[in-house]
């Protein structure tokens, strides 16, 4: 005779992901057009039909689904970490028997547990390594992870390390006054306190860089994470616009050194919609790193999955490719290494970024 306690403890069991599993971190609309020749994806760039689509796919990662048995009325411990250990421990407390979970790591393997108070089960899932790693975070707009990426001499990029999306905050208004007199009233803030939790508690942010212009940007002086992170604003051009010594080349050496200094890790930056100026900055930086020139392309490009205006299209980083092109170089790294040298940055800066940034690529990540 089997005991109630044994039937109990026979419906408790982990039900998906299957133990050893890989799982989706880009939804399928996402990873459709960005395995396609860069050619195509332009041409769907231009369609109105086909970028309608696209932003409705969705613009955040693909929420995976954590799922057990058990009795729906009881508390269950849901745990997730890293599977090699070292991250930090997460945990939940439900009655229910699923949970829902994002912003994976990709490539990266996790262990995830449950307990009813008496048992734990645990078993193990690895997110895909499709890049870019797209994010959700309440009231963030376009926000992504610069890291994941194939860099110099096949090193990876690093993760949580650099992050980029649309305004924190709406642009400043302008109201009544002469042209001397105009009065400024800031930008309300964007982000949602859940939002605030996840970029201060999840990705602990602790330099907000702000690269709209300072009519944009008046009356701000501090960010809206907190007293205790670090907010810069440097206007920034983009495109073929940071060919101009005021609006681009300057204010890039002042940004690239914010980039040196390991305590001002994690970094945040953003424009308005993360699209343009962000897109560039975000360009730059990873072509420095040696990621190839269509990966680079893509994460420009997945900013159409949440924005569905045809006034971002293919010709706005072709103008930016067009003049790094100008740049002596045999491919785009060095191209773009050229360019940052001209703005004043040295061997020595450019070696010191890429040893923040670049990682061997371990085994079991």
């Amino acid at each position: 005779m089997i005991s109630c306690a044994n039937l109990l403890a026979a419906a408790f069991a982990l039900v998906a992901p299957a133990d050893g599993a890989t799982v989706p971190v880009l939804r399928a609309t996402q990873r459709e057009y960005l395995s396609a020749p860069r050619e195509e994806r332009f041409a769907r760039m231009e369609n109105s039909v086909e970028r309608l689509k696209l932003a409705r796919g969705g613009a955040t990662q693909q929420p995976l689904k954590l799922e057990w048995s058990g009795e729906g009325d009881r508390v269950y411990a849901l745990r997730i970490d890293y599977a090699e250990g070292g991250a930090e421990q997460n945990f939940a407390i439900s009655n229910r028997t699923e949970a829902l979970i994002t912003n994976l790591e990709p490539g990266r393997e996790y262990r995830w547990s449950v307990s009813d108070g008496t048992t734990t089960l645990a078993a193990k899932f690895r997110a895909a390594d499709e890049l870019p790693r797209v994010l959700r975070c309440d009231g963030v707009r376009n926000l992504r992870d610069l890291g994941g990426w194939t860099g110099l001499d096949g090193r990876r990029v690093r993760e949580n390390m650099i992050f980029r999306s649309a305004g924190l905050r709406s642009s400043a208004s302008k109201s009544g006054g002469s042209f001397l007199n105009q009065k400024y009233t800031p930008g309300e803030t964007r982000v949602k306190p859940a939002g605030v939790l996840t970029l201060r508690e999840d990705f602990r942010i602790r330099t907000d860089l702000e690269l709209r212009t300072v009519q944009e940007t008046a009356c701000m002086n501090s960010s809206i994470l907190g007293d205790d992170v670090r907010w810069q604003a440097i206007p920034f051009a983009a495109y073929d616009f940071i060919d101009n010594d005021i609006r681009g080349r300057q204010p890039f050496a002042k940004i690239f050194r914010l980039f040196l200094e390991r305590e001002n890790y994690p970094i945040l930056f953003h424009c308005s919609g993360g699209r343009d100026r962000t897109g560039t900055l975000a360009f730059l930086l990873n072509g420095l790193l040696g990621v190839a020139e269509d990966d680079l392309c893509r994460d420009w490009e997945v900013t159409i999955f949440g924005d569905d205006s045809l006034s971002f299209r293919s010709d706005r980083i072709q103008r930016l490719l067009d003049f790094l092109n100008t740049m002596p170089g045999k491919d785009i790294r060095e191209r773009i290494e050229a360019y940052v040298r001209s703005c004043g940055i040295t061997t020595e800066e450019i070696a010191r970024f890429r040893e923040l940034m670049l990682e061997d690529v371990k085994e079991g990540r």
